[in-house]
């Protein structure tokens, strides 16, 4: 059975930022239409409501944005099924979410740098720069989901090396829970990377020590049985039941202390590697259907300091994204305008300025212009204009002996022919232009 929680995940938010990156990496490595069908099979709901394809990824590319953990559980756990149906493996893509646009993390570099402040001293005047960062993890991981608990369960130091344990669970009302996500993906090799954020080597070795998930539903299409305490794959030995107090107590963890829950979890002693995923899926070593996830991390202490471990985060921040996160923005928004099937405007009355699908269309008297035709256009469905109809407002002739119309239409044809290329002003006549839509529009007011 998979204890994993589940059960309270409709009332828990999590931050956009590991969706977010996943999203990213799908966008850089497949072509929209296969991101499309992802999100198509992996709707958001939210209060009780499903969520478009567009607007599911609209939500979730805003940072500042939460989602609910049910649908973060679920997309997170279909990504790779999802993959391999197409013939493709996850491992590249949860690399390139970490490194290729992370930079290590899943976290945006502001929201980082936010977690940051409490170590900041420690983190100039430690030897061992990286023991500071393992120290204060919980700062950035509960940035991503404020009630993960993330604690340093057990270390040890021997020949220069220094093991320690973590462990991850949630505060539910029913105690500390793991939560039903892949300890190695979404656990083991973030944390390995976090020091490359701050130009350190990553941890020399993080491995997945118990893991939430049962084992029944990861060998799954396999054939897996406990038979006398022995647990089978296919008919062949893979592991064995164990009480997860004593396998904590081999660990040097004291569980109970911890609130742990104990019950009978599986501990695999025998690899068991998928074909279809194309690697270990149940790992020698670890347990599953934990009621806690560990994760163990050995590294080498004496590693240089940099003289500013902070540069590549504030870089970032100064610089504006990479040219990776650049890309990525623009193959979103490309998928948005396909999923949407329209264009949405939004005006913005505290600045006058008007929007298109979350991007800056134009400010001032071409916002004030285009407003004015979106609001006939939306209320009587209009599409023919005449300037005179233009001049007599405030907020576009300041100057009505002047009115210099033509010149402010002209600058608002151009910025739709750069920015919004289906929507066109078109001169019909003498004082006289035409909407043209080639999309469904929508229009609202904030």
């Amino acid at each position: 059975m998979d204890r994993a929680k589940g059960n309270e995940a409709e009332a828990l938010e999590l931050s956009n930022d590991l969706l977010r990156s996943l999203h990213a990496a799908l966008l850089m490595q497949f072509p929209g239409r296969i991101v499309g069908d992802f999100w198509r099979r992996n709707p958001m709901v939210t209060n009780g409501v499903t969520l478009s394809p567009s607007q599911t990824v609209e939500h979730l590319w805003h940072e500042d944005k939460t989602t609910p953990m049910e649908h973060v559980l679920r997309a997170c756990g279909d990504l790779e099924w999802f993959l391999v149906e197409r013939g493709h493996e996850a491992t590249p893509l949860v690399r390139e979410a970490l490194e290729g646009l992370g930079r290590g993390l899943y976290l945006a570099p502001r929201r980082l740098l936010a977690g940051l402040e409490p170590l900041l001293t420690r983190l100039f005047r430690s030897e061992n720069m990286r023991e500071v960062v393992l120290d204060h993890l919980h700062l950035s991981a509960q940035r991503i989901f404020p009630g993960l608990v993330l604690k340093q369960v057990a270390s040890v130091t021997q020949s220069g090396y220094t093991v320690s344990i973590v462990m991850l669970a949630v505060n539910t009302d029913d105690g500390l829970n793991a939560l039903a996500l892949d300890t190695e993906f979404f656990a083991a090799l973030p944390i390995r990377m976090v020091p490359r954020a701050m130009g350190l080597p990553a941890y020399e070795e993080v491995v997945a020590l118990a893991d939430g998930r049962s084992v029944e539903a990861i060998a799954a299409p396999a054939t897996a049985e406990l038979r006398n305490g022995r647990f089978l794959i296919n008919g062949d030995f893979h592991g064995e039941e164990i009480g997860f107090h004593t396998f904590c107590n081999r660990h040097g963890i004291d569980a109970g202390s911890l609130g742990i829950p104990d019950w009978p979890v599986i501990l695999i002693t025998n690899d068991y590697i998928c074909r279809r995923r194309k690697r270990v899926v149940l790992r020698a070593g670890c347990t599953y259907g934990a009621p806690a996830a560990l994760v163990s991390v050995r590294y080498l202490g004496g590693i240089k300091t940099p003289q500013n471990p902070l540069s590549p985060i504030i870089r970032e921040l100064v610089d504006g994204p990479s040219p990776q996160w650049k890309k990525a923005e623009q193959l979103h928004y490309s998928l948005l305008d396909e999923l949407s099937g329209c264009h949405v405007f939004v005006y913005k009355t505290n600045k006058g300025s008007i929007m298109v699908d979350n991007r800056h269309l134009a400010s001032k008297v071409p916002a004030n212009i285009l407003r004015m035709i979106l609001r006939a256009y939306i209320s009587d469905g209009r599409t023919d204009f005449e300037h005179r109809q233009f001049i007599d407002n405030p907020e576009i002739v300041s100057d009505p002996d002047n009115p210099n119309f033509a010149l402010r239409l002209g600058r608002l044809i151009k910025i739709l022919e750069r920015k919004c290329p289906d929507v066109e002003l078109k001169r019909t006549g003498r004082g006289s232009f035409a909407l043209r839509a080639n999309r469904r529009i929508e229009y609202r007011e904030e």
